[in-house]
């Protein structure tokens, strides 16, 4: 029955992968203590600071081209779908 959850997790991952291609890309959207922090990031990755052990979130920034724009998370987020590019 431990089989099963283990089983279920890739094809879940690929549902999802499968429906954000169909769909073309989309916009991330970062909202923070209800207000909104970050719009139009095309992907964010959720890291932990080993010095501080802090939450981080980087994503490509939006507005300059090839830097990598870093938002320190103290504080409770949502990440949601903010539209095609």
């Amino acid at each position: 029955m431990r089989l099963l959850p283990a089983l279920l997790l890739p094809l879940a991952a690929l549902s999802v992968a499968a429906c954000s291609r169909s769909s073309g890309s989309s916009s991330l959207t970062v909202s923070c203590n209800g207000q909104t922090t970050l719009v139009g990031a095309t992907s964010i990755t959720v890291q932990v600071d080993p010095a501080s052990k802090a939450a981080l979130l980087t994503f490509p920034d939006p507005v300059n081209d090839g830097q990598t724009g870093t938002i320190p998370v103290d504080r409770r987020c949502t990440i949601t779908p903010g539209g095609k590019n």
